[in-house]
């Protein structure tokens, strides 16, 4: 049996606590009962947060998941973080690592283990994470071979990355459901490889995970079932901006999303109904379009953030060395000094960018 670990972003970035009233209530509804009701449970899912949430917010969390030994909490603070790429998330997955091997829950560090990222308002088909785990420990062989086939910059660690074409975008504040087909995207991408080496699910921007299996040298596993494997939730918190215009629900993808991710309907009709939890359209009129909720200054202000934690810890490291001079005083001083604006800004952000 393979370890598979999922990784949940909860509001990295975002210290709003009305934001969280609503993100929560999502997550109750949707993601975490499809979880809960996987029929493989042979699993342990991430739930990255910032570390100043809100304290309100992480005990509604830690009531949600109380009693779940293979949900974990795990805090991230982006201000102090000294390296991050653009076009992934492997600094998320790099505190996750450091989590796991705390916690003894990897003692073997160079086992093959299986990652994937799901986010907190989507839902996967019941019977996913036992598909995956079922066809990576058969494909176990060949990444064996690999690793003794290939050269020497992909020699450490065979793999695969898996992905269902198939799924439904539902538009939760008017209940539409749509057929949706879409070979990678950020919930279903599924991918094994060594621990030790550093690559998971948070390695690649989930489009591009074709082109990044050849940099690795990975096999591309398409899964070409007829079944809805996944749901893409869109409401008015999103990221990306929507418009349901006046589409009306296919009946047979609706029947699927009854019936097979685990989808807790009672406690979405309880959301959709509390205008106070919405973003936009608090009346009674129902959101049918959303402009969009992007966080790409939020991005671009921790990546600054930690490109000068990195400069300050060098030049700190050089300031006590003999015969350095006042020019390196100046510029470290000047350098914390647009370090601790833009860690301000980042909080200012953090409250107002996100309601």
């Amino acid at each position: 049996m393979l370890h598979h670990f999922i990784v949940t972003r909860i509001g990295i970035g975002i210290h709003n606590e009305n934001w969280y009233r609503g993100a929560l209530r999502l997550f109750e509804a949707i993601t975490f009962p499809s979880l809960c009701a996987q029929t493989c449970p042979d699993f342990t899912c991430l739930l990255i947060v910032d570390r100043d949430i809100p304290e309100s917010a992480k005990s509604r969390l830690d009531a949600i998941v109380n009693g779940h030994r293979n949900f974990h909490i795990v805090p991230i603070d982006l201000t102090v973080m000294q390296q991050v790429h653009q076009g992934c998330f492997d600094y998320i997955w790099e505190r996750c690592q450091d989590y796991l091997l705390a916690h003894r829950t990897i003692v073997d560090p160079f086992e093959y283990i299986i990652t994937s990222v799901l986010d907190a308002d989507d839902a996967w088909h019941v019977e996913t994470l036992d598909l995956v785990q079922k066809r990576m420990t058969e494909e176990m062989p060949a990444f064996l071979a690999s690793e003794r086939r290939n050269m020497t910059w992909t020699r450490h660690t065979g793999g695969a990355c898996l992905a269902f074409a198939n799924g439904l975008r539902w538009y939760a504040h008017p209940d539409v459901v749509v057929p949706l087909h879409r070979l990678f995207g950020d919930m279903f991408v599924f991918v094994a490889a060594r621990f030790s080496s550093g690559i998971s699910a948070c390695s690649s921007r989930h489009t591009q995970w074709a082109s990044y299996c050849n940099v690795v040298d990975f096999k591309d596993i398409k899964c070409q079932r007829a079944t809805p494997m996944w749901v893409y939730v869109r409401h008015d918190r999103s990221e990306v901006g929507w418009d349901v215009k006046d589409n009306e629900s296919d009946s047979e993808s609706v029947r699927h999303l009854r019936a097979d991710f685990g989808i807790d309907f009672d406690k979405v009709r309880c959301w959709r109904e509390d205008h106070e939890l919405r973003a936009i359209g608090r009346g009674d009129n129902i959101p049918r379009s959303h402009d969009g909720m992007a966080g790409t200054e939020q991005l671009d202000c921790y990546f600054r953030i930690s490109a000068l934690n990195r400069q300050i810890a060098i030049l700190e490291r050089d300031a006590g060395n003999a015969g350095a001079d006042g020019s390196l005083d100046r510029l470290l001083a000047s350098q914390r000094r647009a370090r601790d604006e833009l860690v301000r800004r980042f909080h200012d952000q953090a409250q107002s960018h996100f309601r």
